[in-house]
């Protein structure tokens, strides 16, 4: 089994054990740096002037750690203030950040009230899709030979171009957002996280990126899926460009991924699971024995109630699958080679959805499908996935691929 995710602990913080003693004895302590403006606001309740001060703050000022070792999430979060731990999370607040006490604001939260506030979005289709288009590619039974030719030219991608230097290609992530994604929604928090990468030199920020909850992951996985040469074609203009806006873009944020060594220990081998929305169209594609690769990162969970909470959530759904044609499916993958997906669990904003994340161009094979009929209800599908053996492929992992039963 990969690497292993630590659940957070859910107790409301009690003031013996949290960096806001209001129950103290001790005479107040006096610090060299003054709490911010802001702070003060947020821990007093000042819903007013946190919404004034939220219009020109940084993220860099939101996100301050102050000079008790909290942040202004913190304090609103442990003093009960709900409107206000909003209005932070709204405005980009980070949601994993320790006190002194190594806790996260959700675990100094007061109330239950305030502890929805940290999960993500109602109807995020993060652990679910709505069409397969993005995800699928069905291919024939050369699936393994050629994810094992991608594999091999993602890692020749990460040596030449990254591994002799994370500062320079996290710059360059950092344009290619700038570039492709100005648009995108929120994405003034993914700059913020790039820079905080580039001057702590810490790479695993680059994973909690992804984890946001802003529009960078979905644009990135229309990035990935619509560029369909990933191989260099010599005396071909169009492919060269595609190779090349390709591996300095989506394709090269996954090989940092795959290849770096800081990610090794996160590297996950086991049983994981999606959620999707199959129309009638979708359904004839999956039979068993078909091959499939994905296109695009697949945000999956060793929580199946993940994804079962994703086909039950979706608004498009409820009501209408049987007289359009939609049906509600789980997918169980069976993850066997290292490097094909991480734990991002102890990176992510969101700890508790307990994500594996799968690198892009990975073969799977259906092995079986079931149907659940009940009275009243959708038809309801289950499809199993096993990854495919790959022919050759040397890496950082000094483990054998195993062999797998299935291929």
């Amino acid at each position: 089994m990969g690497a292993q995710s630590s659940s957070l602990a859910l107790p409301i913080s009690s003031p013996l054990n949290s960096a806001e003693n209001v129950a103290s004895s001790k005479a107040p302590t006096a610090f060299p740096t003054p709490l911010s403006d802001l702070y003060l606001a947020c821990k007093e309740n000042r819903v007013e002037d946190v919404e004034r001060r939220l219009q020109t703050a940084t993220l860099e000022d939101i996100n301050r750690i102050e000079p008790l070792e909290s942040t202004a999430l913190h304090a609103a979060s442990f003093y009960g203030h709900e409107k206000i731990v909003k209005l932070l999370l709204d405005r980009g607040a980070l949601r994993t950040i320790q006190n002194k006490h190594n806790l996260t604001p959700f675990q100094e939260a007061k109330t239950l009230e305030i502890r929805k506030l940290f999960e993500r979005t109602p109807h995020s289709e993060r652990f679910g899709s709505l069409s397969t288009a993005v995800e699928w590619n069905i291919i024939d039974p050369t699936a393994a030979k050629s994810v094992s030719e991608y594999k091999e030219t993602r890692k020749n991608w990460f040596d030449d171009v990254c591994a002799n230097d994370d500062v320079l290609y996290l710059q360059e992530i950092k344009q290619y957002t700038h570039k492709r994604f100005a648009d995108v929604k929120n994405i003034d928090q993914v700059y913020h996280l790039i820079d905080e990468a580039i001057k702590h030199k810490d790479l695993r920020l680059a994973v909690k990126i992804y984890t946001l909850q802003t529009g960078f992951y979905t644009a990135l996985n229309m990035a990935l899926a619509s560029n369909n040469s990933v191989q260099f074609t010599e005396n071909n203009a169009e492919s060269q460009d595609e190779y090349f806006s390709y591996w300095h873009g989506p394709g090269g944020y996954a090989a940092l991924i795959a290849h770096h060594s800081i990610f090794k220990e996160y590297s996950f081998i086991g049983i994981v699971y999606r959620g999707m929305i199959l129309l009638g169209t979708d359904i004839s594609e999956y039979n068993v024995g078909s091959l499939l690769v994905n296109k695009a990162f697949l945000s999956t969970s060793t929580d199946r109630t993940i994804a079962k909470n994703f086909t039950k959530s979706s608004a498009r759904i409820n009501g209408d699958c049987k007289t359009v044609g939609i049906y509600p499916t789980v997918c169980t993958y069976r993850i066997q080679n290292p490097g094909t997906a991480f734990d991002i669990s102890n990176l992510s904003e969101y700890p508790h959805e307990k994500e594996v994340l799968i690198m892009p161009r990975t073969a799977f094979r259906v092995v079986s499908i079931k149907e659940k009929r009940s009275f009243n209800a959708p038809l309801k599908i289950q499809i199993e996935l096993h990854e495919c053996a790959l022919e050759k492929f040397v890496d950082i992992y000094e483990t054998i691929n195993p062999e797998d039963p299935y291929s």
